[in-house]
């Protein structure tokens, strides 16, 4: 009777253990695609206007607003006005990348990959809205 117990007791273990595992397996999933389908415009910054740009990138995982500057079409500064969401405190620091590189694509910060595509994303959106078409900031954006 004993081991019939035991028995029942690793079986029921095991397979709440697969359902844990499946539900974050799933869930890393989930959040991959929808990473993936986050705008990128490739924006170069020769063709910014200088200006402070405000952008809002909204996830289920991540809740990002940036101010970011653009003087003498280089990325002088960039603040975070919230950052909310699983890994975003980790991957703050992609901003000082960005910003010493002067570039919105730099490496992504390691075991933080898809929050650091966030920031890219609104790095990026952020500045396509100050893109000079024809010596005028194009506003469409």
């Amino acid at each position: 009777m004993m081991k019939r117990s035991t028995y029942n007791v690793i079986i029921i273990s095991c397979c709440a253990l697969m359902m844990i595992f499946s539900f974050f397996i799933s869930r890393k999933k989930n959040t991959l695609k929808e990473a993936k389908k986050l705008p990128f415009y490739n924006t170069q910054l020769e063709n910014v206007a200088d200006g402070i740009y405000e952008q809002t990138t909204n996830t289920s995982f991540m809740h990002l607003t940036l101010d970011v500057t653009v003087k003498d079409h280089k990325l002088t500064k960039i603040d975070i006005v919230k950052n909310e969401g699983s890994a975003g405190k980790k991957v703050e620091e992609i901003t000082e990348k960005m910003i010493a590189e002067n570039k919105v694509i730099v490496d992504l910060i390691n075991g933080e990959e898809v929050a650091s595509l966030v920031f890219l994303s609104c790095v990026d959106n952020a500045i396509s809205q100050g893109v000079i078409d024809n010596g005028q900031v194009d506003s469409s954006n």
